[in-house]
């Protein structure tokens, strides 16, 4: 994906410097995902949003879940877990504005893709994301002063 960067791979990604092996740089992805997750679901949304934004988070998960990378399973599958918990935390404060970020960037129609891995759990994952936050048909009710806003979820869970 043109824009992107690979932070798995790439010279001027996350990696950079790192001088361990493969599995060793499968770990440490791991570990960071775990991290993150546990970042989104203990703390409140807004601290959250500090995460995802400190981290670039969105544009570098992407990688993780791009059908097209050849990323061993298990980081997909922990990728998915973190946006499934950004995800979640967003809709408890009635926000969609990372969903639609990342939809924006290509991101949700490759957990799309990944609905037809051969892994159950990254199948499962996907489809979960999917079903439950949205296919990204996302809308805005505007309130009757014509202020407010809200972003709601057009699918029916």
């Amino acid at each position: 994906m043109q824009g992107v960067s690979d932070p798995y791979n790439s010279q001027e990604g996350s990696f950079q410097n790192y001088q361990g092996t493969h599995s060793d740089r499968v770990s440490a992805c791991r570990e960071v995902f775990h991290l993150v997750r546990n970042a989104i679901i203990g703390y409140q949304y807004e601290v959250g949003k500090l995460v995802v934004g400190n981290l670039n988070l969105l544009r570098n998960i992407i990688t993780f879940v791009n059908p097209d990378k050849q990323i061993p399973s298990r980081l997909t599958e922990h990728a998915l877990h973190v946006l499934q918990a950004l995800f979640a935390k967003e809709r408890e404060s009635g926000s969609q504005d990372f969903y639609a970020e990342f939809q924006s960037m290509g991101g949700i129609d490759m957990i799309e893709e990944q609905k037809f891995s051969n892994q159950q759990c990254i199948y499962d994952l996907a489809t979960n994301i999917i079903q439950t936050y949205g296919d990204g048909e996302a809308y805005i009710i505007q309130s009757a002063d014509g202020g407010v806003t809200q972003a709601h979820n057009s699918v029916q869970t």
